[in-house]
């Protein structure tokens, strides 16, 4: 206890008997009681330089005891790594805003409390395997980047490095290169940056990224020096930075331009699990067969999502198939009316497995696309769980045009349709999901569980038919118990859950209320979104 009373800074834990907390306790209550008597012969006989003096010395030895026997200085080690590694969790939110030395940084605020938990903090490796670095354009270049980042890096052991790389236009530093000396042990490489500072990794050997699982690459701010004549010389057979990864399982896309940097990449077969392709702005006539080649060369996709590029394109021969034996969730987005990118995906797609499948439409080519699902469901054989359906406007598809594109896929539990903007009118869809076991209708779902329509304007009355439909009748030889027939001797339907959300006025919340309620005593969870 004493070397601890004689040190002007401690920056360390401590370690105390319980006598020796007793006898630090008992000195700060008689350093207390010593306060109390200064401060009231000041008041008695007013303050001198002294007295004022004496208090100083008080106070700063009931802070020094106090820091002694403060709980979380007779903390372990491991448990205040644990704590310090719950606060920085705090920043996994923020994927851009916060930089490896901006101030806002958790790591930043840890280490600058004190000397012990500095010393605690670049103790646990854990808190600087995640680095995160955010660098604006058009400043002066800074030497020390490169510096800073390999100090942080050395921090982390040998533990798997999660790096997050945001660079603007005209950025003149070289943090690139701080991280090349570490690819090895890279787990997760995230970037947004111009091409500039992603060349010192194109370069690198294939046997670079052994350890990389996840790779999201953001090349949508038109780059001038994005894929050139020179880098393509250079690497004829393609770029192979990661043709050796085979631990890598997702890899995300974002490109706009004139070139197509994926086509040229090339990735370790039967790896890549999960592929997210998002083409904005993209001004290559060949884009549609590069990514839909990307796609094939990845036959171990278990989830795929493309958004599909604005541009009107050629659409060339999608004769060859793409076969995805292990695909089980799929999302396509379409954002422009004419391009039909869509219904030539279908067209070459065998998926047996698939089970999840989202389309965001804004195409007129419904009739096409109601076509190509049909003759893809029988193709493959498929028995569809969930389907989402988001971003069919009004003023392209109606109601009516939904309910072959849902019809589609009878199997379905979940049916989700959102996003549809208030000029479409949903209650076609309505009129045709209400459930009648004796006379099955154009929209038949025997399957269904779950329910999610963003319906905008609707009647109240329609919205009740429709979830009255999916009561369950109550098993009256148990009456009271709340108990229901099953589905079958009850010849009730499968839905648990339905949420619908509409445009309504304040005097018909308790409407909805009141059937929330009566829908759960029959087995529905109804809910209703204003």
């Amino acid at each position: 206890m004493t070397q601890y009373l004689s040190l002007p800074r401690i920056e360390g834990p401590i370690w105390l008997e319980p006598n020796e907390i007793i006898t630090i306790q008992t000195l700060i209550s008689e350093a207390q009681e010593q306060l109390v008597t200064l401060e009231n012969r000041m008041n008695e006989d007013g303050a001198d330089s002294e007295l004022a003096s004496l208090k100083s010395l008080h106070a700063v030895e009931i802070a020094s005891l106090q820091n002694i026997v403060s709980p979380i200085r007779c903390m372990p080690p491991e448990i205040v790594s644990e704590i310090f590694r719950a606060y920085c969790a705090m920043d996994s939110g923020y994927r851009w805003y916060r930089g490896m030395h901006q101030e806002t940084s958790t790591r930043i605020i840890l280490t600058s409390v004190c000397a012990a938990w500095r010393n605690a903090a670049h103790a646990t490796p854990k808190l600087w395997s995640e680095i995160r670095v955010q660098r604006e354009g058009y400043r002066a270049p800074n030497a020390s980047d490169s510096d800073i980042a390999t100090q942080w890096i050395s921090r982390s052991g040998d533990l798997p490095l999660d790096l997050n790389i945001s660079l603007r236009m005209g950025y003149r530093g070289n943090i690139s290169q701080a991280f090349i000396a570490f690819s090895h042990r890279i787990r997760s490489l995230e970037v947004c940056l111009p091409m500039e500072h992603f060349e010192p990794f194109i370069h690198l050997p294939k046997s670079s990224f052994p350890s990389l699982e996840t790779l999201i690459v953001d090349f949508r701010n038109r780059d001038p020096f994005y894929f050139s004549e020179e880098l393509q010389s250079q690497h004829p057979s393609g770029i192979e930075i990661f043709s050796d990864s085979r631990q890598l399982k997702y890899v995300e896309f974002t490109e706009a331009g004139d070139s197509c940097l994926l086509e040229n990449i090339k990735f370790p077969p039967d790896a890549v699990t999960s592929l997210k392709i998002a083409a904005y702005g993209c001004c290559l006539d060949q884009f549609l067969s590069l990514y839909f080649d990307t796609v094939r060369g990845m036959n171990q996709l278990v989830h795929c999502k493309i958004e599909f590029p604005r541009r009107q394109f050629e659409i060339s021969d999608t004769s060859k198939p793409i076969i995805l034996p292990f695909l089980q969730s799929l999302s396509l987005s379409e954002p422009n009316v004419d391009t039909g990118y869509a219904v030539a995906f279908f067209r070459c797609l065998y998926a047996p497995l698939l089970k999840d499948l989202h389309l965001g439409h804004e195409s007129q080519s419904h009739t096409e696309l109601v076509k190509q699902l049909a003759e893809f469901r029988a193709r493959s054989a498929v028995s569809l769980s969930s389907l989402h359906l988001s971003y069919f406007l009004g003023d392209i598809i109606s109601g009516e045009d939904l309910i072959p594109l849902v019809a589609a896929f009878p199997s379905i539990c979940i049916l989700r349709i959102s996003n549809t903007g208030s000029s479409l009118d949903l209650r076609p869809v309505i009129h045709a999901l209400v459930y009648d076991p004796t006379s099955p209708g154009p929209l038949h779902l025997p399957n269904l569980e779950e329910l999610y329509l963003d319906a905008n304007e609707v009647e109240e009355e329609e919205v009740r038919h429709l979830i009255q439909s999916y009561w369950r009748p109550i098993n009256e030889n148990n009456a009271g118990a709340n108990e229901f027939l099953s589905d079958v001797e009850g010849g009730g339907s499968r839905v648990r859950k339905a949420t619908i959300l509409t445009y309504t006025t304040l005097a018909n919340i308790n409407y909805f209320a009141e059937l929330a309620h009566e829908s759960a005593l029959h087995g529905i969870q109804f809910e209703f979104q204003l």
